[in-house]
C-alpha cells in the first residue's frame, strides 16, 4: 500500500530537484519593502527627534484635528513592530506557493494521468500578487507613519495642535499603489504550475467481513497560531498605546483563530467526521453516501485555496491548516473535500474499504452509486452537518 513514490514537475513530467527554484529570491524581494519603511521611518524620528514632543498625535478626525495620543516612543515602537511583524508575515505567505512549486506533485510509479483537479491557470500569480500587495502596504503604512511624524514636529511641541489633512489620506494611497507597481516589477514572471500532477487507483485496506475499524488523527496550523497570538499581542499592545476601543475585536479575534486552529479527523462506519479537538461544535460530516473516492495527495494552502482555514474554491472545498499531505474526498458530485492532515493515506484506504462494504450492503454499485448520488443534493461538504 506505501508504494514507491516520486517527485515530477513540468508540463512533460520530467523529473526535477527540488532544490532548484526561485524561492529564495522571491522571498527577499517579499520581505525587502518592510525593513525599507521601517528605516525611512526611524531615520525620520531621528530627523526631527529634537522638535517632537514627549507625546505625539497619532489619531486624526476627518477635519484633520487629532483626537489620540501616545508617547513618542511607544509611537515609534508600535510603527516599527508593524511593518516588521509585517514583513515576516508576506514572507511566509510568499514562500508556501513558492515551496509548492519547487517540489512538484507527488505520483505513485506507474499511476495513470488522471489529474490532482487543481487547473495550471488557477495556481499561477499567486507569490507575484502577494508581493505586489506586500509593496503597497509597506509604502501606505510607512506614508502614514512619516507624515504623521512630521504633523507633530509641524505643530511646535504642542501635540494637540497638530493636523493631518484628510487628503493625506489620498495621498497614502497613492503611495501605496506606486509601490504595489513595483513590488509586482520585482517579483517577476509567474510561471505555470505543472497540471500533470497524478494519482493512481484508490487504495483500500483489508478487513474481513466481522471487522470493525477506524481512524482519528489531529492536525494544527502553526500559522493560525501564529495569526492568533499575534491579535492578542496587537490588542494588549494597542490599548496603551492607541485607545482600549480596538481591544475587545482584537482579543474576541484572537481566541477565536487560536480555538479553530486545530482540527480531529476520524474515519469510521459513518463516513469522515471533522470537529474541533477540544470542542463538539462546529461538527462536520460527510457520510459514506456521499463519498465516491477517497485518496491523499500533497497540498500548499496559498497555492491551491488561496490561504488557511475552511476554504472554497470552484469544485472543491475543506479544511487546510498546513502545507503537506491531505485527506482527498472525491463526492459524488463530483467536487473534491480536503482535509490537511497526516496519515492520510491510511484513512483514504479505509474510507474506500468502507465504502465498498456499504455498497455491497446495499445491494451492488449501481444502487450505491444512485443512493449517493440522491443523497449528495450538491452540499459538496460546504457546510457543517447537524450532529444526528
Amino acid at each position: 500500500m506505501a508504494g514507491h513514490w516520486g517527485i515530477t514537475a513540468g508540463h512533460g513530467g520530467g523529473t526535477v530537484d527540488a532544490r532548484k527554484g526561485p524561492g529564495v529570491r522571491r522571498v527577499i524581494v517579499a520581505i525587502a519593502p518592510f525593513p525599507v519603511a521601517a528605516a525611512v521611518v526611524a531615520m525620520a524620528y531621528g530627523t526631527l527627534a529634537g522638535r517632537l514632543p514627549g507625546t505625539l498625535a497619532t489619531h486624526f478626525r476627518a477635519d484633520g484635528r487629532a483626537d489620540g495620543f501616545t508617547t513618542a516612543g511607544g509611537f515609534l515602537a508600535v510603527a516599527l513592530g508593524t511593518l516588521l511583524a509585517f514583513g515576516a508575515v508576506f514572507g511566509l505567505l510568499v514562500l508556501a506557493p513558492t515551496a509548492g512549486r519547487r517540489t512538484g506533485s507527488a505520483r505513485r510509479a506507474g499511476d495513470g494521468d488522471r489529474t490532482d483537479g487543481v487547473p495550471a491557470m488557477a495556481r499561477l500569480r499567486t507569490a507575484g500578487s502577494f508581493i505586489a500587495v506586500g509593496y503597497g502596504l509597506a509604502g501606505l503604512l510607512g506614508y502614514v507613519f512619516v507624515r504623521t511624524l512630521y504633523a507633530n514636529a509641524a505643530a511646535g511641541g504642542d501635540h494637540p495642535a497638530a493636523r493631518l489633512p484628510l487628503w493625506q489620506v489620498a495621498a497614502a494611497l497613492g503611495v501605496g499603489v506606486v509601490a504595489g507597481l513595483l513590488g509586482r516589477l520585482l517579483a517577476g514572471k509567474d510561471t505555470p504550475l505543472p497540471d500533470g500532477g497524478v494519482r493512481g487507483g484508490a487504495p483500500r485496506l483489508p478487513l474481513a467481513d466481522s471487522e470493525v475499524a477506524g481512524w482519528s488523527r489531529t492536525v494544527s496550523s502553526p500559522v493560525m497560531y501564529v495569526l492568533g497570538c499575534a491579535l492578542l499581542l496587537g490588542g494588549l499592545i494597542a490599548g496603551p498605546a492607541t485607545g482600549w476601543s480596538a481591544v475587545p475585536g482584537l482579543l474576541c479575534g484572537g481566541l477565536l483563530v487560536l480555538a479553530l486552529a486545530g482540527l480531529r479527523v476520524t474515519a469510521d462506519r459513518h463516513g469522515l467526521t471533522v470537529t474541533p479537538p477540544l470542542l463538539p461544535y462546529p461538527r462536520m460530516r460527510i457520510p459514506l453516501a456521499r463519498i465516491r473516492e477517497a485518496d491523499s495527495r500533497k497540498v500548499a494552502p496559498l497555492r491551491d485555496f488561496g490561504g488557511w482555514g475552511y476554504r472554497m474554491r470552484p469544485g472543491r472545498s475543506g479544511f487546510v491548516l498546513r502545507s503537506g499531505e491531505a485527506l482527498s474526498l472525491r463526492l459524488a458530485s463530483g467536487k473534491e473535500f480536503v482535509v490537511t492532515v497526516g496519515d492520510a493515506a491510511t484513512a483514504a484506504a479505509l474510507l474506500n474499504t468502507l465504502v465498498d462494504r456499504s455498497e455491497a450492503a446495499e445491494g451492488g454499485t449501481e444502487g450505491g452509486a444512485d443512493g449517493r448520488a440522491n443523497g449528495d443534493a450538491d452540499s459538496h461538504a460546504d457546510g457543517p452537518e447537524g450532529t444526528a
